[in-house]
C-alpha cells in the first residue's frame, strides 16, 4: 500500500512529509502530482510505463471514489497524458 506525502518548500528546499489524508473541501477537488500531493507504490511486477493504476479513494463523509493513475517512472514530472 502507498503512503500520501505532501511536498512542502522549506528555506529553498523540498521535503516530503507522510500524511494520515487530505482535506477535501465539499463540492471541492484534489490534485495529485510529483509537486504536491503524491502516493508512491511499489511497482506491480507487471506495470510498465503508461500503464494505467486504479485508486480507491475513501472518504470520511461519502462513499468511495475510484479513480485511474498512470505508471511513471520515479523523479518524472511531465503532466500524465
Amino acid at each position: 500500500m502507498g503512503e500520501p506525502r505532501q511536498s512542502s518548500p522549506s528555506a529553498g528546499a523540498a521535503y516530503r512529509d507522510e500524511m494520515d489524508s487530505a482535506a477535501v473541501p465539499a463540492h471541492g477537488s484534489l490534485t495529485m502530482s510529483p509537486h504536491g500531493l503524491d502516493v508512491i507504490l511499489r511497482a506491480g511486477a507487471r506495470w510498465e510505463l503508461g500503464d494505467p493504476v486504479p485508486f480507491t479513494l475513501h472518504f470520511r463523509r461519502s462513499g468511495p471514489v475510484t479513480v485511474e493513475a498512470v505508471v511513471v517512472s520515479p523523479g518524472d514530472v511531465r503532466a500524465s497524458p
